[in-house]
């Protein structure tokens, strides 16, 4: 009996000292070799900081079009829904007055797949401390595995082949290869829902809009480029006609600028897919958001 005891006790003892031991070299591993080329949590040490009233605010769109732009900090986020926009623009602007804002309408923000819940973890990274443990936040356990993996097949080196730019946005030197025939995906994640305006999305970016104006922020309206293969080789353009529509009404009800890049004229040397800049893309980009927006 006293066997078994020692024996239980042996195994117990080992399996909690693995558990620490998983613990504390996850978060090591998060600490040392993740944060320093994590996109999100580098931008929310900027956000924290809250150096600057004028920022810029969308999806990854614009996250990767707009970079550097003077006296401008770029609070895009990958696969922002404008529910997450309204949270972060809100709290950003808490206690401040007035700047400007540069908020990207995206073809694609009304889109069924963007009714997905809100990313609380990520959120939570923006809005408080740095956490004591970061394996505990959500955001980074459901990536864990992943970063483990990268970490292994590169030869135990994390590589990030884009650049996390001071203004808070990305530089990628990937290039676009376009189809070389026609085939439109009928179902894209793109297309917007047919009925938006009982949307969650839909509401959001309406309070939003009507938070700023009352904060005194000016806001300058733009929806970025998608590349012309994409636009007549990849994707149905006639479903986008009622939501193009929307934000242009939705501005000039508003009484907001709006510039629509959409079908600017760029080479497929200047996009890293059908719906995203690269380095050289945002360099032709970024100058002429900047002339436009700047009398706003």
């Amino acid at each position: 009996m006293n066997k078994e005891k020692f024996f239980i006790r042996l195994v117990t003892t080992n399996i909690i000292c693995l558990m620490i031991f998983l613990f504390a070299s996850s978060e090591l591993f998060i600490r040392k070799l993740v944060l320093n080329s994590d996109e999100v949590y580098q931008k929310t040490l900027l956000y924290k900081k809250r150096n600057s009233k004028n920022t810029i605010w969308g999806d990854s769109a614009a996250l990767y079009s707009i970079n550097n732009m003077k006296n401008f900090l770029n609070f895009s986020g990958p696969s922002d829904n404008y529910q997450e926009i309204e949270k972060k623009i809100k709290n950003y602007y808490e206690n401040k007055k007035g700047g400007k804002v540069i908020f990207q309408l995206s073809l694609n923000g009304l889109a069924k797949y963007r009714d997905r819940k809100i990313r609380k973890a990520r959120l939570k990274l923006y809005f408080e401390e740095d956490p004591i443990f970061f394996v505990l936040n959500n955001h980074y356990q459901k990536r864990l595995y992943k970063y483990i993996i990268t970490y292994i097949k590169n030869g135990f080196n994390l590589i990030n082949k884009n650049i996390i730019n001071k203004d808070g946005s990305i530089s990628t030197i990937m290039r676009y290869v376009p189809p070389t025939k026609k085939k439109v995906n009928k179902n894209h994640k793109y297309l917007p829902k047919d009925n938006f305006l009982d949307d969650k999305n839909y509401k959001a970016l309406i309070r939003t809009i009507e938070y700023l104006n009352k904060n005194d922020t000016k806001i300058c309206f733009i929806t970025t480029p998608w590349n012309k293969d994409f636009r007549e080789k990849e994707i149905d353009m006639r479903k986008f006609i009622k939501i193009r529509d929307f934000y242009k009404n939705l501005a000039l009800k508003n009484q907001i600028s709006y510039f629509d890049f959409l079908e600017y004229p760029l080479s497929n040397i200047y996009f890293s897919d059908g719906s995203h800049l690269n380095l050289e893309g945002s360099k032709i980009l970024t100058p002429l958001v900047e002339k436009s927006c700047k009398e706003v």
